[in-house]
């Protein structure tokens, strides 16, 4: 699948990167003392001519799961399932 970059948005990159910590916060792996390394400005510039296509398993060991989960899973979120 490729994506058409020309669409992506400083928006979509902020919300994207709100979830993030929101996730990291959820697991409690969030380090939130004074000590933590502080967030740099977001360059807001996203230069997308020299972005290149890459494959996912190349970046990702892809193997299939053991479980039968797929059954339980509901349709029509936000979350894409591959």
């Amino acid at each position: 699948m490729k994506t058409n970059y020309s669409s992506i948005s400083i928006k979509n990159f902020e919300k994207t990167v709100r979830e993030y910590a929101s996730f990291v916060v959820k697991l409690g792996k969030a380090n939130l003392s004074n000590t933590a390394p502080k967030m740099q400005k977001i360059n807001k510039n996203l230069n997308i001519s020299n972005w290149k296509y890459f494959e996912l398993g190349a970046l990702f060991k892809i193997k299939s799961t053991k479980g039968n989960n797929t059954n339980n899973l509901i349709g029509g979120g936000e979350t894409l399932r591959i």
